[in-house]
């Protein structure tokens, strides 16, 4: 199993923890900047998490549907919040662009 040893207190769930935070605050901090383009990369990109973490549980000999099915609505929530985040061209009124990022000094 990919469990940690009883003895270990939860160490694997630090480390999924610290995971989960990171990704988060990058999110957060994305979406308040209003860097559109680059969130819809980071939730493209970050649906590789829950689907190697799918991946895991489905070759458990303990999968189940309830096991899986966790995984598998994150997957697609990414992908629809991504897919979103691309397509959407238009900035609503009223709301400013971030600067744009280059090389040079003003």
């Amino acid at each position: 199993m990919f469990l940690p040893p009883a003895d270990v207190h939860y160490a694997f769930h630090y480390a999924k923890g610290i995971r989960d935070v990171f990704s988060g605050l990058l999110l957060v901090a994305f979406a308040g900047l209003g860097y559109d383009r680059p969130l819809a990369w980071v939730t493209l990109l970050g649906a590789l998490i829950p689907g190697v973490d799918l991946a895991v549980v489905l070759a458990q000999p303990t999968a189940s549907l309830a096991f899986e099915l966790p995984h598998m609505i994150a997957i697609g929530l990414l992908l629809g919040l991504a897919a979103s985040l691309f397509t959407t061209s238009a900035t609503p009124a009223g709301v400013q662009q971030p600067a744009q990022l280059s090389r040079h000094a003003a």
